[in-house]
């Protein structure tokens, strides 16, 4: 169960790592913001929150187990 974790938690940094770069550049894109544009904005931040709650709840579970 430990790798499973392990791997779960690597998933999801670099999942993470890309859309917060996604976010960002779309963010500093010098073009003019559309709606389609901030939707698209939009629906990354709420995957990288997403991304976010999942890593909490991991760790949150892996500090669990240890502490018994």
């Amino acid at each position: 169960m430990d790798r499973f974790f392990l791997l779960l938690v690597e998933t999801l940094r670099v999942e993470t790592l890309v859309i917060l770069h996604e976010v960002a550049m779309s963010r500093f894109d010098t073009e003019c913001a559309t709606n389609s544009k901030s939707e698209k904005i939009t629906s990354r931040q709420q995957v990288l929150a997403t991304c976010y709650a999942l890593l909490e709840s991991i760790i949150g579970i892996i500090i669990e187990e240890e502490g018994c």
